[in-house]
């Protein structure tokens, strides 16, 4: 969401780091079957060398309980930045 931009591009900033968007080229439901993804929202952490860290995703979740959270996300780039 556009209330979030500024902090998101802030930080960004401090990091030295950005955020390439990407437009999709094809139906969204191809690209998902593509990169196996069964649902959304879906985030993807990738490394400083471009490589995929790590795929948070709710393909597998039976319950709201068993849905990635903000926080792990979050400690999974903490990780990365240290």
């Amino acid at each position: 969401p556009t209330y979030y931009r500024p902090r998101v591009v802030e930080f960004l900033k401090r990091q030295r780091s950005g955020v390439d968007h990407v437009m999709l080229s094809e139906p969204l439901l191809d690209f998902m079957e593509k990169i196996k993804l069964d649902s959304t929202p879906a985030l993807f952490v990738f490394g400083p060398d471009g490589r995929l860290v790590q795929r948070f995703d709710n393909d597998h979740a039976e319950s709201d309980d068993d849905a990635f959270t903000m926080e792990q996300v979050e400690a999974a780039v903490r990780k990365l930045l240290k």
